[in-house]
This record gives C-alpha cells, sequence and structure tokens, in this order.
C-alpha cells in the first residue's frame, strides 16, 4: 500500500497540532530570550578583540568601485541584533559534550570553536574556552571543518592560546599535507586550502611540509586558478543549502586576515560572486532550488541559511531558536568585517524597480580537484524572480547521489517561507534526489513536468508537495489550487485519480521523529507516463479564485498523448506561448517557446538583469548602483557599471 488519502480535516487536525507545538515553542523561547536578556550585565565585547563593521578603507578594491564596497551594507542594525540573538544562544553551552561518546574520537573541531567564539564575545575572559582550546586535544586537529574553525580562531583569538597549545599547533600543521593537497568535496578543500593563505601570517610558520613563504605562495596560486575558474564555467557545488556556507567561510577568513592585499581582492572577487549568486534565490530565509546538495524547507533551517537569515532576516523572527545546530557554523559571519554590499542586499530583499525577472544559467560539472578540465553548460537553469515567490527549475538534471534539488518554488509567507517541489521519487525521496525519469521545461511562472517512469520502478507516479503552511488544495475541473499569504499556487496533473496523500513510502528519519517533524502530504498523480502543469501567480495581481481559474482557462491547456506523441501545449499565465514535446532517451524535452526552438548552447553562468556573469565578468545592480567584476586576467579588475554604459 503506498498512501493513506487524507481528508481537508485531517489536515486541519495536523496544522492545529504543528500550531499548537510552535506556540509552545515560541513561548519557551521568548522566555530563553528575556531571561538571556534580562541577565545581560554588560554589551558583547566586539572591541576587545579589535572586532568592528567593515569601513571603505578596508575594501582591496579601492574606489574603482564604490558600489562594490561592503560598507554600503544598509542593514547593520539589524544585523547586529540577529547576530546578538545567536551569540547568546551558545553562552551555557557545556564544552564536556564535546570529549565524550563519538567526540572522544570524532571531530569535535567542527562544533566547539564557533561556540568558543560566542562566549569570548559574552565573556573575554571565560575559563572554559581557555580549558578545552588549551586541553592537547583541539591543537591536534587540521581536517577541512577544524582547518576552516582555526583560520578564525587563531587570528581573532590567539591571547587565550597558550605557547605549549601553539607549538603543539604548528607542529601537527606543519606536517598536515591536506592543506595544499586534501581530498573531498569542493567544499571540504575550499575549507583546508584557505586555511594556508591565512594562518602564516600569525603563525609564522608553514603548512603541509612547506615553510612560511612557501605556504602563502602556494595558497596564492591556488586561489588565483579556483576563483578565475569559477568565474569563467561557475562552481561544481553550486548553491548548495548545506554546503555553500562552508565555502564561503573559507573566503571570509582570507577576505578579513590574509596580509596580501592581491589575495584579499581576489577573495573579495570570490565573495561576490558566492553571496551575489545566494542573494539572487535567497527567498524569505531560503535558498530556493535548484540548487547542488540539499533542499532548503523552512526559513533559515539549513546551514547556508543561518548565514543569509543573519546577514537579510526573513519573516520567520524565531529562526535562530527553531534551528539552533545551524547557526554553530555561522561564527564567521558574526565576526568578519565583510558585509553583502547594498546591492546584493537589494537583490535578496527584493528591493528592486522591476519584478518579475527572469534568468537563464548554466550549471559546470564537478571540476574542482577532480583533476578534470573545467567545463561550463553541463546544467541549464531557469529561474523566475516575482515579488512574493521564486521559481526555479533544471531542465535537466539528476545525481546518483540523490542531493541535487531538480526544481523548487519558495513563497514568502508571514511565519517564514513556504516551499515545495514535487517528480517522481527516486527510491522513495520527495525532497532532493528527483528527476532521474523527467524532462523539465520552465517558461516564466510556469513549469512542466514530463516523466516516463520504467516498468521495474516499483514507484509507478508522479507527486507535488502539498506545503504545510499552504491552504488544503481545492479541486476546479482539471486544475488544484492551493494559496499562501501572497501567492497562487495551481497543478494540473496530466494523469486522471489524482488525490491528496500522506506518502507511506518515505517513512521520517528518526531526525524528523526527534524533531516532531509530519510525514509530507502530496498531490499523488499515478501512472508510468505521468507528470503535471504547475503555474504560479500573485494574489496582487489575481484577485479570487473566480479571476484565477478564468486566467488558467485562458491558458488553454491542450494534452497530446499517443504512441508517438506526448506533448503540452499551453499559454502561461505571462502570455507566451509553450509547447513541449517529451523527447525518448534524450535529456531535455523539445521546448519551443513563443514559435522559438530552445536549444541548450553557450548559456552564460548567469544571464538575466540585476546580476549576470559571463565570460569571466560579473555585474551586478539594483537598479540605482551597480559594479562590474572583470576577471579574465591575472586579477579581478573592479569597476562601476550601469546597464546604459
Amino acid at each position: 500500500m503506498l498512501s493513506i488519502p487524507l481528508s481537508p480535516s485531517s489536515r486541519c487536525l495536523r496544522r492545529s497540532s504543528r500550531l499548537l507545538r510552535g506556540g509552545c515553542m515560541a513561548l519557551l523561547c521568548w522566555a530563553g530570550i528575556a531571561s538571556s536578556q534580562g541577565a545581560e550585565e554588560s554589551p558583547l565585547h566586539f572591541d576587545h578583540w579589535n572586532i568592528a563593521p567593515p569601513a571603505p578603507a578596508d575594501d582591496p578594491s579601492g574606489d574603482a568601485a564604490p558600489a562594490s564596497d561592503p560598507s554600503t551594507f544598509p542593514l547593520e542594525d539589524e544585523f547586529a541584533q540577529r547576530r546578538e540573538r545567536v551569540i547568546r544562544m551558545f553562552a551555557d553551552e557545556d564544552f564536556a559534550r564535546w570529549r565524550r561518546g563519538f567526540f572522544t574520537g570524532g571531530d569535535p573541531g567542527k562544533y566547539l570553536p564557533g561556540a568558543a567564539m560566542a562566549k569570548l564575545l559574552i565573556n573575554p575572559d571565560d575559563t572554559m574556552v581557555r580549558e578545552y582550546m588549551n586541553d592537547g586535544r583541539s591543537a591536534r586537529e587540521h581536517y577541512h571543518f577544524a582547518a576552516v574553525n582555526w583560520a578564525r580562531f587563531i587570528p581573532l583569538f590567539a591571547d587565550v592560546l597558550t605557547e605549549d597549545t601553539m607549538q603543539l599547533f604548528n607542529e601537527r600543521g606543519g606536517r598536515y599535507t591536506d592543506y595544499l593537497t586534501g581530498g573531498g568535496t569542493e567544499n571540504h578543500k575550499t575549507m583546508q586550502y584557505t586555511g594556508p593563505l591565512v594562518l602564516p601570517w600569525y603563525t609564522d610558520h608553514g603548512l603541509g611540509n612547506l615553510d612560511r613563504d612557501a605556504t602563502l605562495e602556494a595558497g596564492k596560486e591556488w586561489i588565483r586558478d579556483y576563483v578565475r575558474n569559477i568565474y569563467a564555467v561557475g562552481m561544481g557545488e553550486w548553491e548548495s543549502s548545506t554546503y555553500h556556507a562552508f565555502t564561503i567561510n573559507g573566503f571570509l577568513n582570507v577576505y578579513d586576515f590574509a596580509q596580501d592585499e592581491e589575495v584579499r581582492l581576489i577573495a573579495k572577487a570570490a565573495l561576490d560572486y558566492f553571496v551575489g549568486a545566494y542573494a539572487l534565490k535567497y527567498t524569505d530565509g531560503v535558498l530556493s532550488g535548484p540548487s547542488q546538495r540539499g533542499f532548503s524547507r523552512h526559513s533559515g533551517a539549513s546551514i547556508t541559511d543561518a548565514l543569509g537569515w543573519l546577514w537579510w532576516g526573513s519573516s520567520d523572527d524565531l529562526v535562530p531558536e527553531r534551528n539552533h545546530h545551524h547557526f554553530r557554523y555561522s561564527s564567521h559571519t558574526w565576526t568578519s568585517r565583510w558585509r553583502p554590499n547594498r546591492v546584493l542586499t537589494n537583490i535578496a530583499t527584493r528591493n528592486l524597480p522591476q519584478l518579475p525577472a527572469e534568468w537563464r544559467n548554466s550549471k559546470s560539472n564537478y571540476w574542482f580537484g577532480q583533476r578534470i578540465e573545467p567545463r561550463g553548460n553541463h546544467y541549464h537553469e531557469s529561474f523566475f524572480v516575482s515579488p512574493s515567490f521564486s521559481l526555479g527549475s533544471l531542465w535537466w538534471g539528476w545525481d546518483r547521489h540523490g542531493q541535487t534539488v531538480r526544481w523548487q518554488l519558495s513563497t514568502r509567507g508571514r511565519d517564514g517561507a513556504v516551499t515545495m517541489t514535487g517528480g517522481h521519487p527516486v527510491m522513495g525521496r520527495i525532497w532532493d534526489g528527483l528527476g532521474r525519469y523527467e524532462q523539465t521545461a520552465q517558461a516564466d511562472s510556469t513549469l512542466v513536468l514530463l516523466a516516463d517512469i520504467p516498468e521495474d520502478d516499483e514507484y509507478p507516479f508522479t507527486m507535488i508537495h502539498i506545503p504545510e503552511n499552504a491552504t488544503w488544495p481545492e479541486r476546479h475541473e482539471d486544475w488544484w489550487i492551493m494559496r499562501t499569504d501572497d501567492t497562487w499556487i495551481a497543478v494540473h496533473p496530466l494523469t486522471r485519480d489524482t488525490e491528496a496523500v500522506t506518502p507511506a513510502f518515505a517513512p521520517r528519519s528518526s531526525r524528523d521523529q526527534r524533531r516532531g517533524n509530519h510525514p509530507e502530504t502530496i498531490l499523488h498523480i499515478p501512472g508510468r507516463r505521468s507528470g503535471f502543469i504547475l503555474q504560479v501567480a500573485e494574489r496582487s495581481t489575481i484577485a479570487s479564485v473566480e479571476d484565477l481559474l478564468g486566467a488558467l482557462d485562458e491558458s488553454a491547456v491542450r494534452i497530446d498523448d499517443d504512441e508517438d506523441t506526448w506533448q503540452v501545449h499551453l499559454t502561461t499565465l505571462h502570455g507566451r506561448d509553450l509547447k513541449v514535446s517529451h523527447q525518448p532517451g534524450e535529456r531535455h524535452a523539445q521546448t519551443h517557446i513563443d514559435d522559438q526552438l530552445l536549444t541548450f548552447v553557450d548559456w552564460p553562468v548567469f544571464s538575466g538583469p540585476y546580476f549576470s556573469l559571463d565570460d569571466g565578468v560579473l555585474r551586478a545592480w539594483d537598479g540605482s548602483d551597480g559594479y562590474q567584476v572583470d576577471f579574465t586576467g591575472d586579477l579581478p579588475v573592479y569597476s562601476e557599471w550601469s546597464p546604459d554604459k
């Protein structure tokens, strides 16, 4: 038995249960916040550790592009308030937990240093930090997570480390070759490889069997090559809701602490790429898909979105209290003098002169560290941004590791983002990892998904999420209608007998059970030839269900499904003619938009208004100010830019 049908009344009971738990959680969190604030006898000690907001004099690009300067960040007061809430959450953490059980031989260097930084900002004389950071265990840890933390802790907080600790650190790090040649995923390497650009300046020692100067030289050669390549073809591990943050953390270290201004300039260019791409997809606290390696379900409920929430906030004001564990890795953001400049912040917060807007982007192969040639245009992406939502999809994309998010809709809510995806549940997955048998096409806020499922696959259907904080879907002939606070969601299944169910084939993980997460409710669309049309609209422009149904009627959906042809033809809600034909054995559907055949040749890394990257040149613009970063030579070249230039 694959599924359990649900009624709207049972759905309401689920919601009431969640609201009750959420209300209790909010009350407890508020009590904790009030208690913490009531006990505060002094402000946080940023000045003691020489941690200050960015200033124009810090900018390694000088006055070449004033709009790119991190000191233009417009939300410093709000950021400071959010940051303080997060830091004080770690005030009472007992570090003994990182020396027991799994962590007697595990990886506490990933977890302990962030809380140690928080404690030192609360009390510079904290004795627990001094005990554990000098206990002989910490200085032995040099793998990637520990390395990216050391490259922040030592430049800022070296005063709490004893001479014996520093001697042990230098002995171990001096022999640890992974700083220069370590393996693993892209974020593992960027965390490790950014260390040699920082640590030798503060330890006066080399790493990985090189002396100090040779270590710095090797690091500079690496960062120049790596960042120039991502400007040419993009990251291999692109926009991950989990791992993007760790790469950002490594480059924040370089920007803040490297004493070579050319290296800092390259790090700034890298951060403009990493955080610019993130800003484009940031939707009310989530890194919306498509993305590689992890689906971001709720505002601030991923490691990367902890950083975004600190910078830009969301409609969910209890994000850190709900997601305490993710904020442990945001210590680099608390203590950095880098911020997303005003232009990137306006993109992230949708403070832009004209929306909606659409991008066509490309993604590279997973080239970094694999001894293969960087190659762009491996995947192709459409991304549509409207004032209250974003919809993005890969035209093709499935990985056997099951972490790629093929498509995602994220909408603004009153209490955090509303997110959804769907497709064929490969091996029972219902979030990331979908897309093995699908061909998809997107034009503006319309997505068509066609799945041709083999006879031997145990899941002969497609599905689409019913978000818990959206309305229960109402069926109106061929369309199922849902709404969020500001957005209409309309789903047209391509087969009959669609129903709302809880998928019994995908039981909750033990982690979901501990956190009280319900099994997800879906629209179950049966058939080995299965799929749907998704159309999304602003409630500010379509006032009622009746108006929406009228607009959907004008879409004039035509479906041809016989032995030789499988085609969907309609007019999108934005008036574009979209014709999608399934192509057996091919990656992509044959797609015509306004009678033009879509091809997949030479798509830029990012191509659209406000943020673009093509042939090594990045451009960012918010309708008033803009800048350009040209990294086709030995160093990035910053300059002022606007579309009129």
